[in-house]
């Protein structure tokens, strides 16, 4: 149980520090926390389901028990392995999501109050460096005439 819990505060709390980012991160980014938690409400019902057993003295419920953390053991393993697939692509994925924002920066309140959310947090300016915002800012003016 107790490992139940940890799996769900720190899939709840993984969540929470990036929902603020949300803009910046694709859906499928936000799936292996989403992964976290459920395995920790699993987790929950399969140490239910020991007690049970254990109180019934039942060998195929706790057979069962077994199988059980077999396959949240796979599902761990998945989580880890998409974790470690997915890094390789984070950092392509937050530079093109990024430049868009800064491109819709002038144009969206919810984008322009993440972005400025992201760069006062993180103590940074643009994507790759401060010259990334010339771009966008001298279209905007050229726009405007």
């Amino acid at each position: 149980i107790i490992t139940a819990v940890l799996l769900i505060m720190v899939g709840t709390t993984i969540q929470t520090i990036y929902s603020d980012f949300s803009v910046f991160i694709d859906g499928h980014f936000s799936s292996p926390p989403t992964l976290l938690i459920a395995i920790g409400f699993i987790l929950i019902a399969v140490a239910a389901l020991i007690a049970y057993g254990a109180m019934r003295e039942s060998v195929m419920v706790i057979n069962l028990y077994g199988v059980c953390l077999f396959l949240v053991f796979i599902l761990e393993v998945s989580t880890a392995i998409a974790a470690f697939v997915n890094e390789g692509q984070v950092r392509g994925m937050l530079q093109r999501t990024m430049n868009q924002a800064l491109a819709e920066y002038n144009n969206d309140d919810l984008v322009k109050d993440a972005v400025d959310y992201m760069q006062i947090g993180l103590e940074c300016c643009g994507v790759l460096s401060p010259d990334d915002w010339n771009q966008y800012m001298n279209e905007t003016i050229e726009n405007k005439k």
